[in-house]
């Protein structure tokens, strides 16, 4: 039993859609409980049994509910593991369980997260624990006191049979086609990479003929994209930046990307894509992906966290808006100038995903993970 806060559109979201299609391939039987959203027709379009609980809200009374449910649904037929993904399915699933320490718990933190003592005391890690990457298992000791010897790493995976290349024949850009960047990522707390992607294009486009760019991805903050994207086109005197509001399956755009911006799990899917990535996240921008930097991105999840901070105004803090769009233009820049350079990172990017980021080997992981928790649970 998987349990998600919920399946909208979304890098975590999409990781449990895709870890529960890799389980039930491999001939387990797999719930997903969460609070549903876009992605829950993908689950049942595999055969998946999906069950609504409100694990999305931490008021008492959602809470007590979604206890209850899941006591219920463990009663009726119960689980070999629970493997929880986020803070409140994680509290929820431990409040759940009996004395008997039944069943055993798996628990996967995506991000980092709050660490203030409300969320030390919330924080649960099940029998074994896994992150998404270095940084996230150093968050998850350090600051939210997780048992070192529980926590793993266990990098996102992509589906590298859906998201491919257009043809064998185009790895690195569109040719002789006016430039296109693609920006894909929420559109929530962290809005600068697609506000600088506006500014960017603005930036460019008297230098390259023709440029646009699409932002795809929906959420809160969409709005104030669409207004920043208007006011570019509106200066430019046509349609440079499309704001596309969320997407189910952005393959199609990154296929026909030049360039995409992009962190995280949509990071990982653009390389699979065998497109080049600049990486541009909630710690700001981060650079290209590259074969001498990409162990470094990875460290942080392709966030851009734990980089040399670039110098803001005046050489102090994290750079502002219009420095962060001048940046980032520079960096397509150095991209747009040389195919040849970009056909060899989309080839460096490809292979990469397929040797240490592919879906089946993360599914493989957690398996064996799955198999320590009901042997440490044992009687």
């Amino acid at each position: 039993m998987l349990l998600a806060m919920a399946l909208e559109l979304g890098g975590a979201e999409t990781h449990v859609v895709g870890l529960a299609g890799g389980l039930a391939r491999r001939g387990l039987v797999v719930t997903v409980v969460s609070a549903g959203g876009r992605l829950v027709e993908r689950l049942r379009s595999q055969g998946i049994r999906h069950v609504e609980a409100r694990l999305d809200r931490r008021s008492p009374v959602a809470l007590l509910r979604a206890v209850r449910l899941l006591r219920r649904l463990w009663r009726e037929e119960p689980p070999d593991v629970v493997h929880a993904h986020a803070r409140i399915p994680a509290w929820a699933a431990h409040a759940a369980r009996g004395p008997a320490a039944r069943p055993p718990i798996v628990t996967t933190y995506h991000g980092v997260y709050n660490a203030g003592w409300f969320w030390r005391r919330m924080s649960r890690w099940g029998d074994r624990a896994i992150a998404v990457s270095p940084e996230v298992r150093d968050h998850l000791v350090r600051r939210l006191r997780a048992p070192a010897e529980r926590v793993v790493v266990v990098p996102n995976g992509v589906d590298v049979d859906h998201f491919r290349p257009p043809d064998a024949g185009d790895r690195g850009g569109r040719g002789g086609e006016e430039p296109l960047l693609v920006h894909v990522g929420r559109l929530d707390e962290v809005l600068a990479p697609a506000l600088a992607l506006c500014g960017a294009v603005e930036r460019l486009s008297p230098r390259v003929a023709g440029i646009r760019a699409a932002i795809v991805g929906g959420g809160r903050g969409e709005a104030r994209v669409r207004e920043a994207a208007a006011a570019v086109n509106a200066r430019l005197g046509r349609e440079a930046v499309a704001v596309l509001g969320p997407v189910s399956d952005p393959l199609p755009w990154l296929q026909q990307a030049t360039v995409v911006v992009a962190a995280g799990r949509a990071a990982l899917e653009a390389l699979a894509v065998a497109r080049p990535v600049v990486v541009f996240g909630a710690g700001g921008l981060a650079g290209t992906v590259a074969p001498e930097s990409w162990e470094e991105l990875a460290a942080s999840n392709f966030s851009g966290r734990g980089r040399p901070a670039r110098a803001g105004p005046h050489g102090q803090g994290r750079p502002g808006p219009d420095e962060e769009a001048e940046a980032l233009a520079e960096e397509v820049m150095r991209l747009l100038r040389d195919a040849e350079a970009r056909r060899r990172l989309g080839c460096f990017g490809r292979e990469l995903v397929e040797a240490r980021y592919s879906e089946d080997a993360m599914v493989e992981a957690v398996l064996d993970i799955y198999r320590e928790a009901r042997e440490g649970c044992r009687p």
